[in-house]
């Protein structure tokens, strides 16, 4: 990324971003879509379903 122009700070700091990702630091998941939503959330086949099912991409 320094040698793209990226300062040398910021390549750390992406980096550093991308070694927890993919070491799974940020692959837990909350209730807080139920929560706010107040009913289980859908699953994105389910929202695709839902919205070609309602004409959503008709040309």
């Amino acid at each position: 990324m320094v040698q793209e122009g990226w300062g040398q700070d910021e390549a750390q700091h992406l980096t550093g971003m991308y070694v927890l990702l993919e070491r799974g630091a940020a692959a837990w998941t909350t209730g807080d879509a139920a929560t706010v939503l107040g009913r289980a959330p859908r699953t994105f086949e389910d929202f695709v379903l839902r919205a070609t099912a309602a004409g959503a991409w008709r040309c």
